[in-house]
């Protein structure tokens, strides 16, 4: 063989060589790429395709989210109706439906700081509308049993968020409900009271507007002084 027939041989096959490591390359990279899409989802798995309603207990009160299915993956989370705090709230709902759909999971992405309670209505809320589909929220597989099956799974892991929630935090979460239930009690005018203070009867004048104390007035002659004044 010559020379030229011997040259022209190789250079062929670094070509071939070439062009199967392009091509493997190239599937490694599509692969990640869906792994880092559908990272949750088990490979063959299938859905019933549709849109499913769920609902979450927020802060101020229910948040309904819409929730569509393809046969293979969650294509979308919209917020329907919710009545949280626009300030506080705003980010976790412009972040977390976004990233339950980019990642493929419900209860692996971040609580929004600052926002957890809405935070785990609306992953509640998607579990639930999950759990219509008859798939289980923590897997993303569709149960055996269907609807029933998954919406009880759906509710073995709300409770796991919920006990995962920090001591602290549930503590300050029931001060701040107790606090807003007691301003609710109190109603609108101007009331007396009497103490026993060190001179004698402490007579005060309580006001009482929009459910909260506005104005204070101790009377005059209290503890055997003439003077009043306002707190």
């Amino acid at each position: 063989m010559s020379n030229k027939k011997k040259g022209l041989l190789s250079l062929l096959a670094i070509a071939a060589v070439m062009l199967v490591l392009m091509l493997a390359s190239g599937g490694i990279y599509n692969g990640l790429a869906s792994i880092g899409r559908h990272n949750v989802v088990p490979a063959g798995n299938s859905f019933t395709a549709g849109t499913y309603e769920g609902t979450g207990q927020g802060k101020m009160g229910d948040i309904r989210v819409k929730v569509t299915l393809s046969d293979t993956a969650i294509e979308s989370i919209e917020v329907l109706d919710q009545t949280e705090t626009p300030d506080i709230a705003d980010p976790a709902f412009a972040s977390l439906p976004a990233a339950m759909v980019d990642h493929q999971t419900v209860y692996d992405v971040d609580d929004v700081a600052g926002a957890t309670v809405t935070s785990h209505a609306i992953k509640e809320a998607v579990a639930g509308a999950l759990a219509q589909a008859g798939v289980d929220a923590r897997t993303l597989v569709p149960v055996e049993g269907g609807a029933a099956a998954a919406s009880s799974e759906t509710e073995a892991a709300a409770a796991e968020t919920e006990a995962e929630k920090p001591a602290a935090e549930t503590e300050a979460e029931t001060e701040a409900a107790a606090a807003a239930d007691s301003e609710s009690l109190y109603a609108d005018g101007v009331y007396e009271g009497t103490g026993n203070g060190n001179g004698g009867e402490v007579k005060v004048n309580v006001t009482v507007e929009n459910g909260k104390i506005s104005d204070i007035v101790l009377q005059e002659g209290h503890s055997g002084s003439g003077d009043s004044g306002h707190y």
